[in-house]
């Protein structure tokens, strides 16, 4: 079931204080919310831990439709811009609500149905590719990516593997 279908069906049961319990994952997990879209269960679980479902479900008592939307609006800027979730996941998790609480008619999914639901951090303004290759060369790193740890790893584990060979063989005299 798409995750809007699923938060509508919840809501209907349970209330919108369900918004601020922790057991709104498990309901959601039951009705299989996030097999479309796997990276809307980390936004998910950011909106209840972060405080937001507890706010939109105070919110949704007592005031009119415009001031929940612009509530709404607000974590949904936050979502992207403190917690950086990509701008679709966070769109949708918040229209998932909306539409839930039949404030809006329907909720656009995502375009991506991978696993990470980050943005990609932007590179630093003082780091170049050219600076960052001549970081990376004087760690020890190769021009595969493999970093300085994995590359020990890998010294230590032959150095380990011939002290042993020379130990079988120097055994069978």
């Amino acid at each position: 079931m798409k995750l809007h279908d699923a938060m509508q069906k919840i809501i209907r049961q349970f209330g919108t204080p369900v918004l601020a319990e922790s057991r709104l994952m498990s309901l959601l997990a039951d009705y299989k919310a996030f097999d479309d879209f796997p990276a809307m269960k980390d936004v998910m679980k950011e909106i209840l831990s972060g405080g937001f479902g507890k706010e939109l479900s105070s919110r949704s008592k007592g005031t009119d439709d415009a001031e929940f939307l612009s509530y709404a609006e607000t974590v949904r800027k936050s979502l992207i811009s403190e917690k950086h979730f990509k701008e679709d996941f966070s769109r949708y998790a918040v229209e998932s609500i909306e539409f839930a609480m039949g404030i809006i008619p329907g909720a656009a999914e995502p375009s991506d149905h991978g696993y990470d639901p980050y943005e990609k951090p932007a590179p630093a303004a003082s780091e170049s590719p050219a600076a960052e290759k001549s970081s990376s060369s004087g760690s020890g790193s190769s021009e595969s990516g493999e970093s300085g740890s994995s590359a020990g790893w890998i010294a230590a584990a032959a150095a380990a593997a011939a002290g042993g060979l020379i130990w079988f063989l120097g055994r069978k005299k």
